[in-house]
C-alpha cells in the first residue's frame, strides 16, 4: 500500500504577522541582533560554499492588502543566473524599526536554509540546491517554470520495481555506500 497524503494545500498555508512570528511559533530570527549586512555577508560566505556567487541583493515588496518586504537575491551558479525571493511577514503596524527587524528575519531565514543545503550535501548525494532558483531564457526560476507546465518532459521515466539487492548471506541489503562517481558500463 503507498503513502496516502493529508490534504494539506499550498493556499491553506498560513503566514503569520510579524509580530506574533516568534521563536514560540519555530519561526527563527526574529530578534537578531546581527545587522544586515552581517547576514549579507554569512549568505554569501553559504552561497560561495556551495558553488554559487551572490551578484545583487535588491529590497522590495510584495503589494497586496498586507504588504509584505523582503529581498531578491541574483546569484550565479557556473554561467548560469539565478534568483532567490525571500518575503519577510507583513506587519500588523508598519514602524521604520520593525520593518527593518523583518528584512533581518528574512535574511536569518535565507541564511539558514543556505545552511542548511551545506549540511544535508553529506547527507544527501547529488543534492543540488540552486538548481531550481536558477533562471530559464523566460527569465523564471526553473521552479517557476516547472509549476507552469501541465507536464513536466525533462524527467526521466519512473524505474520499474525491482526485487532489492541481496547481501552477501542471502539477506536482504540496505545497499552501501561506495565512494567515486556513478558510470554506465559501456556495451
Amino acid at each position: 500500500m503507498g503513502f496516502v497524503p493529508d490534504d494539506v494545500k499550498a493556499d491553506d498555508v498560513h503566514v503569520p504577522w510579524f509580530e506574533d512570528a516568534s521563536s514560540e511559533l519555530g519561526v527563527k530570527g526574529h530578534r537578531t541582533n546581527k545587522t544586515i549586512d552581517d547576514l549579507k555577508i554569512e549568505i554569501r560566505a553559504a552561497m560561495s560554499a556551495l558553488g554559487g556567487g551572490v551578484t545583487s541583493f535588491r529590497t522590495g515588496h510584495w503589494p497586496g492588502e498586507d504588504t509584505r518586504y523582503g529581498y531578491e537575491i541574483r546569484f550565479k551558479y557556473g554561467q548560469r543566473e539565478g534568483r532567490i525571493q525571500i518575503a519577510g511577514f507583513p506587519m500588523k503596524r508598519e514602524t521604520d524599526g520593525k520593518r527593518e527587524q523583518c528584512l533581518k528575519q528574512a535574511l536569518f531565514t535565507v541564511r539558514d536554509s543556505l545552511q542548511a543545503q551545506l549540511n544535508a550535501r553529506w547527507l544527501m548525494p547529488g543534492n543540488a540546491p540552486l538548481v531550481g532558483f536558477m533562471l530559464d531564457d523566460k527569465g523564471r526560476t526553473l521552479a517557476e517554470a516547472l509549476a507552469e507546465q501541465s507536464a513536466i518532459p525533462l524527467l526521466a521515466p519512473p524505474m520499474e520495481k525491482e526485487e532489492p539487492p541481496k547481501g552477501k548471506h542471502g539477506k536482504q541489503s540496505d545497499g552501501e555506500v561506495v565512494e567515486g562517481s556513478f558510470r554506465e558500463e559501456e556495451p
